[in-house]
């Protein structure tokens, strides 16, 4: 019996099931708008789902664990090239370079993630090829029922999830400053690692081998908590660029050295002006003679005549009175002598 049809007349939910019942084995091919896809079935299990069969979309996920080395990976495309009916998955898993949990676990969330971006195709052509091999088969054995349980419950969620994501060109980059401690799982390191302020959401797909869900939830939950904003113009110029550029700009102004005291003008020296007579200043060679002691003051006041007037008028000069308490006046009068001294000579 050769199965084949549109999806607009068959749902791919419905399809699924009727190859689950009669326990087939080979290849459903799924086409549309230039893509293709293909679901792997063992006796009726899901064996492996690839909703984009240009892509190596689980040695992505594989190489995503972290765990392979470079030589491995070497090692595994050569023989994928050399021997084009062995996939990438394969050839690791047959050379150990992983181990069969963690492969099998990827397969399954790589298998979901497929599933769910088929069951939102809204047309395509299907074909059933019985008995088809399987090249990439690593022992991955899933329900059908339970498979297309939890897609549907990702596609009800999507509704919600979508929209947070303005669309698939959105450029995402790290937050530069958090409210509080993060603490990320390992999923969620996988997106942080990946963010540089340059891929986009439908890079970030094709890089990680996650499905749509699995990275629009991942980017959804980190920017829910803050830890990565969408970039404003998505021009993808990355942080370290925009980083650079805040550094040349403050950049520009250091290094501008302070002028030495040298080369700083001191300002204009302030002129004493005094409204004293000129015949109480001392002359400048007298003010050595200032530290001399000077007897005791009378008690009448020192007059001074001036030559304009030929003596007419007298000037009268202050002069200090003993300390009532006792201090010694002649020391008041020396001090202010001092100062006079000080202001005529600077």
């Amino acid at each position: 019996m050769k199965l084949e049809g549109s999806l607009d007349a068959f749902s791919l939910s419905d399809i699924f099931q009727l190859l689950s019942r009669t326990n087939k084995t080979g290849v459903l091919h799924l086409r549309r708008a230039g893509l293709r896809a293909a679901v792997h079935l063992n006796s009726g299990q899901l064996s492996g789902v690839s909703s984009d069969v240009s892509r190596q979309s689980l040695a992505r996920r594989v190489v995503g664990l972290g765990h392979l080395s470079d030589s491995s990976l070497a090692d595994a495309v050569a023989r994928v090239s050399d021997d084009p009916a062995i996939g990438l998955a394969r050839a690791l898993q047959d050379a150990r370079a992983v181990d069969d949990a963690p492969l099998l676990d990827a397969a399954q969330q790589q298998a979901l993630d497929a599933v769910f971006d088929l069951l939102r195709w809204p047309d395509g052509d299907f074909s059933f090829v019985v008995g088809e091999p399987h090249a990439d088969d690593v022992g991955l054995r899933l329900p059908v029922g339970g498979v297309l349980v939890e897609a549907a419950a990702r596609v009800e969620s999507w509704t919600t999830l979508g929209p947070e994501i303005p669309a698939d060109e959105t450029v995402f980059r790290l937050a530069p400053a958090l409210t509080d401690d993060p603490a990320l799982t390992r999923d969620e390191w996988t997106w942080v690692a990946m963010i540089d302020g340059r891929r986009s959401v439908a890079e970030l797909v094709a890089g990680s081998g996650r499905g749509e869900f699995a990275v629009v939830s991942g980017l959804v939950g980190l920017v829910r908590r803050g830890l990565i904003v969408a970039s404003a113009d998505n021009s993808g110029e990355g942080d370290e660029i925009a980083s650079g550029r805040r550094e040349e700009l403050i950049g520009s102004v250091e290094g501008i050295d302070a002028a030495s005291p040298a080369e700083i003008e001191p300002p204009p020296r302030l002129a004493i002006e005094s409204s004293w007579p000129e015949s109480v200043w001392p002359a400048p060679e007298s003010a050595s003679t200032l530290a001399a002691p000077i007897g005791p003051a009378t008690e009448e006041p020192v007059t001074a005549s001036s030559e304009a007037d030929g003596g007419r008028h007298a000037t009268e000069t202050p002069v200090l009175e003993p300390d009532p308490h006792g201090q010694d006046g002649d020391l008041h009068k020396s001090m202010l002598l001092r100062l006079i001294a000080g202001a005529r000579t600077g």
